[in-house]
């Protein structure tokens, strides 16, 4: 086996099969569920179509050593085919309205992606069309998957329907789905209505034309056009395949705000798309009482950590940005080791953990420093009396995940100390994709012993 053929073997294995998480408000006879698809790869559902095309590409030759991948993005594909990308040795240029988000940017630096702003005023449309004219002025240069008209973006998804059927012991009776491409939810409806054509599917819109709901599109203004891409004319995928959902659901920008943070009520810390998903999800439940309803997280928090998006108490932990990249870049250079460092601060006066400086040391475990850090306690000792002087205290431990994500393993759960915060950053082919915060806690989760933290990036 070639060696891309081995690469391509071992990021399968990391896309899909995502946990189904039950998300059932009380009082309801229906039951939620909801896949988190934040545990993909690079965090996201994007994940799974990034994939999908890039392999698509390899398997007919369109993209090959010469090319370069080129996309319109607003962000979660971007990461996907930069991350994959450069896990198989392929450079990407992706098109973005400038107002993308930092966390999501930072994202795509680290993974070595060339970056063309579009006008803002233009919005993921703007993207699509200046990228449909780099690609016209020079198709030899360029791989470009095209994902709002590439059918692999929803043909993927036939797995993520039957992973929902298999999870929820077939009982399933309606799929809930907000919709950018369409890609996810034209693509399971498809996969479940084939495995029973009972099953209802349901695409969910912002309710304002001018939204706050990043990744979605209110289709009645957003919808991208017809291209013509060389002789062929393209219609996009939401618009040619739109028959497969049964309707319609708009939900308000508040709305799906004030689901996000009743998913953080739950510990759950998931992004805006997911509040709008979750928000419909109930609505449905309620109107059908004893249905089965199954809907989608398609990213994390992760992604959102400079937006402040959460009401103040979900907060557990403050860190600066400019030591949120201090810890990026020291993690970038370890890998592909873990690296580790010391995080100390203050509690503010919320009771939050504000995280000033980070120390980073030496990983000392060099047998199995590919998925193991050890701190030398005489190293810390000292660390701990430095920053004593300066009035910090130890608040907690920052490691990294060498191509693992960015959630505590047993070995991290067994050495952990109640009194300290840990974050763990995700670098998968030396891109730092994913952070997280938790601390250990006596309560029974998801997660067992330990609980998520949310982190304020300010």
């Amino acid at each position: 086996m070639s060696r891309i053929n081995k690469d391509i073997l071992r990021i399968f294995e990391m896309i899909g099969n995502t946990p189904l998480l039950d998300i059932t408000p009380p009082g309801l006879t229906s039951r939620i569920y909801a896949k988190a698809e934040y545990c993909n790869l690079t965090g996201s559902v994007k994940d799974r179509a990034a994939y999908a095309m890039i392999l698509e590409g390899l398997n007919s030759g369109a993209l090959n050593s010469s090319k370069r991948i080129l996309e319109a993005t607003s962000g979660n594909t971007g990461i996907g085919l930069a991350v994959i990308g450069r896990l198989l040795g392929f450079s990407t240029t992706l098109v973005m309205p400038s107002q993308v988000n930092r966390d999501r940017r930072d994202i795509l630096e680290s993974a070595g992606a060339e970056f063309i702003l579009s006008d803002p005023a233009a919005g993921s449309n703007g993207a699509l069309l200046k990228t449909l004219h780099l690609f016209g002025e020079n198709p030899e240069r360029w791989f470009w998957p095209n994902q709002y008209y590439n059918p692999a973006n929803y043909l993927v998804h036939t797995a993520t329907a039957e992973e929902i059927f298999k999870q929820t012991s077939g009982e399933v009776t309606h799929f809930v789905c907000a919709t950018g491409t369409g890609g996810t939810a034209i693509g399971v409806a498809q996969g479940l209505k084939k495995l029973n054509p009972k099953i209802r599917a349901i695409s969910v819109e912002p309710a304002e034309e001018m939204h706050g709901i990043e990744g979605t599109k209110h289709m009645a203004v957003e919808a991208v056009p017809d291209i013509l891409v060389g002789k062929t004319v393209l219609t996009g995928i939401f618009q040619s395949k739109r028959s497969l959902l049964d309707q319609t659901d708009f939900v308000s920008t508040s709305d799906a705000y004030a689901g996000l943070n009743r998913l953080a009520g739950q510990g759950l810390y998931v992004g805006i798309s997911s509040g709008a998903n979750y928000m419909a999800a109930c609505r449905l439940a309620e109107k059908n009482p004893g249905s089965v309803i199954v809907t989608v997280f398609p990213d994390s928090s992760d992604r959102y950590l400079s937006e402040a998006l959460w009401d103040e108490k979900h907060y557990g932990m403050q860190l600066s940005y400019k030591t949120s990249r201090e810890i990026r870049f020291h993690f970038e250079r370890a890998y592909p080791h873990e690296g580790c460092g010391l995080l100390f601060g203050i509690p503010d006066i919320n009771g939050r953990r504000n995280i000033q400086v980070f120390e980073p040391v030496e990983n000392i475990n060099h047998e199995r420093a590919s998925d193991r850090y050890q701190i030398n306690p005489a190293e810390m000792l000292l660390m701990e009396k430095k920053q004593r002087q300066n009035g910090l205290k130890l608040l907690g431990i920052a490691h990294s995940h060498p191509n693992a994500l960015p959630r505590p393993s047993e070995f991290d759960m067994e050495r952990a100390w109640e009194n300290l915060s840990y974050i763990i950053y995700s670098v998968v082919g030396g891109a730092v994709v994913g952070i997280k915060s938790w601390t250990l806690t006596d309560t029974p989760s998801s997660t067992g012993g330990a609980r998520e933290e949310l982190i304020r990036l300010v």
